[in-house]
């Protein structure tokens, strides 16, 4: 049976499943398709397995539909799911919950590998005991007057206000949980929090500014540092803001080549409160370390967006702790979530905030509408690309027009504020309508006006993206920066970035990490950021890759306007597909 499935599963599937029929002393062919399907699914981002899904099924529909086997006479068909229990717990390797074994089968008949089953039992464990213990000793003198100067203009009366419901919240309970989409103002409701927490505490409190990537860490404090000129508060409070954030890596401390953190259960960050934005991007083993690594009087204020992509590797934790999956479930952690709906950014009149709606509510058909009604919404369009042929010559104009203002700019700072004004965001990566075909067809565009000089490795203007992480240099993965020429070194060219303390930084380009040209990008590297202009291009055939999760995130990276280019039938069978991944995090949570 696996050599059959050899063929659709990777080398490191085959060998997970042996390995574990070999610790087993066992040629079972049923603990053999089990290990070799989690090991599979969990690749793919899954947490588990479901045994009820996958019992007594052809074997190819257990697989990525993009391996399905079609017209197959010789099918093989799973065992029923009584058999297959049988053997599973018979084989010694499988064990039940509190059992320390390889593989683990819960009551519900999900199957785990055992690491992933302890990140979500006890991930699940933290975040309830959090969102049922109030905080204690609290400076409340003068609060609720702190509070309406706080939120003195509002558009909610003050009973309410979600925004003021979430300070409330944070100040109150150890557990905080904000989502909402961009622009409905998660960034402000943050520098409150911070306000009111060091204004209850009777000595000013440390909180640390985390998320998980680079970018996003940038963004959050250049963003907290932009609304702290909003805040309605003394100066006092305002000075003992903190002013930096970091990656969740750097937070915890990595050990050097090792998967372990310097903080942990047993040496625990000396934080008072820990921020954590882009939360949907955090899959279950980092959000796993991070809860772990907290003190059992700090606080925690989780802020994402539910309905954006999940994470690259395993989990889907924002979005599992955020779905309620009956009317009739309850949580204790309902009373730490507030969802924020209210756009400020956009305004309810807006084509991309109406667009995005309606993508998130799955309805494709009433998405175009909006986008095609250029009169109506003049902030978002969509063009109908059915080939290659005639690209260069359809993408040259808005090329020239959005990308040579920064190639004109005499200061490296200066250029890459107006690079970050615009980007080409794409589905997928490789292909005719992928990140790394249209990223020469922009170097060729500006190549041929002679702006660039793309025929060599290094040249000014040339864009670039940090792929890989390297804490030595100080680069992160998913750090944009700019080959500029350095005027105050003979012009030899560097590669300047922003750093999160908005001070220019420069390297030699021989000191750089692992890098790529950045005029395009994925979709999923551009989470954690936002710019002017966006053109979001679709590919021309249906990938597994397009979800529904993925045309909202590409829709909301802009902040002012967005052209489509795709197929709108491509469009629709994208908007219709939701990303699902297992797990059992919500039933843990969520209980009737």
């Amino acid at each position: 049976m696996i050599q059959f499935l050899s063929e659709f599963i990777s080398p490191l599937n085959k060998h997970f499943s042996q390995f574990i029929c070999r610790i087993a002393h066992t040629s079972s062919q049923e603990l053999a398709l089990a290990s070799a399907l989690v090991s599979y699914w969990t690749e793919r981002g899954h947490i588990c397995i479901s045994l009820n899904d996958f019992s007594a099924t052809p074997i190819d529909e257990c697989l990525d539909f993009s391996a399905r086997i079609i017209d197959k006479k010789d099918r093989f068909i799973c065992p029923a799911l009584n058999k297959w229990q049988e053997k599973l717990t018979d084989s010694g390797v499988v064990g039940f919950p509190g059992e320390k074994k390889p593989l683990i089968l819960d009551h519900s008949n999900r199957l785990y590998l055992y690491r992933y089953y302890q990140y979500e039992h006890e991930l699940s464990k933290k975040l309830i005991l959090r969102s049922q213990q109030d905080v204690s000793n609290l400076y409340i003198s003068g609060l609720s007057q702190f509070m309406d100067r706080l939120f003195i203009g509002d558009a909610f009366p003050s009973g309410e206000s979600p925004q003021r419901k979430a300070v409330e919240i944070a100040i109150k309970k150890k557990l905080c949980i904000v989502s909402g989409g961009p622009g409905t103002g998660k960034t402000s409701v943050a520098a409150k929090i911070i306000a009111a927490l060091i204004h209850v505490a009777e000595t000013p409190p440390r909180i640390d500014l985390t998320a998980p990537t680079g970018k996003a860490a940038q963004r959050l404090q250049e963003s907290l540092l932009h609304a702290q000129k909003e805040l309605n508060c003394s100066e006092e409070i305002i000075s003992a803001m903190p002013n930096s954030a970091m990656t969740i890596h750097r937070l915890l401390g990595p050990v050097h080549r090792s998967p372990y953190f310097k903080h942990n259960a047993e040496n625990p960050l000396p934080s008072d409160a820990v921020i954590v934005d882009e939360a949907s991007m955090i899959d279950l083993a980092l959000m796993h370390k991070l809860t772990m690594a907290l003190r059992p009087e700090s606080r925690l204020i989780i802020l994402g967006d539910k309905d954006q992509l999940a994470s690259v590797d395993p989990g889907s934790v924002l979005g599992d702790i955020c779905l309620k999956p009956s009317e009739n479930k309850k949580s204790s952690l309902q009373s730490s979530m507030v969802f924020l709906t209210k756009n400020y950014r956009f305004g309810e009149l807006s084509g991309i905030f109406k667009a995005a709606n309606a993508v998130n509510q799955g309805n494709p058909t009433r998405a175009l509408e909006i986008i095609e009604d250029v009169s109506g919404y003049p902030d978002i369009s969509w063009r109908d690309i059915q080939d290659i042929k005639n690209i260069k010559n359809v993408l040259k104009d808005d090329i020239l027009y959005y990308l040579t203002g920064y190639l004109k700019q005499k200061q490296p700072y200066d250029a890459l504020m107006a690079l970050n004004t615009f980007r080409i965001l794409c589905a997928v990566r490789k292909g005719p309508f992928g990140v790394e075909r249209f990223n020469s067809y922009v170097s060729e565009i500006l190549a041929s006006k002679g702006l660039i000089q793309a025929n060599k490795r290094w040249y000014h203007g040339r864009p670039i993206m940090i792929t890989k992480n390297d804490p030595t240099v100080g680069l992160y993965n998913g750090d944009i920066g700019l080959i500029f020429k350095d005027k105050t070194d003979q012009n030899t060219l560097k590669a300047f970035f922003i750093g999160s303390d908005d001070i220019i930084k420069k390297y030699l380009p021989a000191r750089l990490p692992e890098h790529e040209t950045v005029f395009a990008m994925t979709v999923h590297k551009s989470q954690g950021s936002e710019f002017d202009h966006v053109l979001f291009v679709l590919p021309n055939t249906f990938s597994k890759v397009l979800t529904r999760e993925l045309m909202y995130t590409g829709l909301t990276r802009t902040r002012k306007s967005i052209d489509i280019w795709g197929k709108q039938s491509i469009f629709c069978t994208a908007v219709k597909n939701r990303i699902h991944r297992q797990s059992g995090l919500s039933d843990a949570i969520w209980y009737d």
